[in-house]
């Protein structure tokens, strides 16, 4: 709750238990009430949950995609369409997703690319219309993606 800055307080939590303890949330975006959260990658565990959270102090699991072994990096949201866009990274790739979310219970996988470095963080750009995407690890630190 942070209606008062300076005294934060937790108001509610949602365990996403699947057993693997290595699958941690790793990057988050909000519409409206409806939260979508990316996992580090795991055998056991999807990588990508939709979750109502109407009421705060007591969010609910929607449903969930598994995209892969993969962890999602970051992952940001169009406000004029129904598109998520994840920028993600496993062993030996680094991909960029869309994933239509018009009906939440029933998100779909629409487009990937490979990217040419690991992802850090992606940012969507309404003006542009473009995504941008900060990487690293050795040439390419900005990465511009048309959705």
């Amino acid at each position: 709750d942070v209606l008062s800055p300076f005294t934060p307080t937790l108001v509610g939590t949602l365990n996403l238990d699947s057993g693997d303890a290595s699958a941690d949330g790793a990057s988050i975006t909000i519409d409206g009430s409806t939260v979508f959260l990316g996992r580090k990658g795991s055998q056991n565990a999807p990588e990508f949950y939709v979750i109502n959270a109407t009421t705060p102090i007591l969010p609910s699991l929607t449903t969930t995609l598994d995209i892969g072994t993969l962890t999602l990096q970051s992952i940001d949201h169009s406000t004029t369409t129904s598109l998520i866009y994840v920028a993600a990274k496993a062993p030996s790739q680094n991909d960029y997703f869309s994933i239509d979310v018009l009906t939440p219970s029933s998100p779909a996988l629409l487009t990937t690319l490979n990217l040419i470095d690991v992802p850090y963080k992606l940012v969507y750009g309404f003006i542009l219309d473009k995504v941008f995407i900060a990487s690293g690890a050795d040439s390419e630190e900005l990465e511009v993606v048309s959705p």
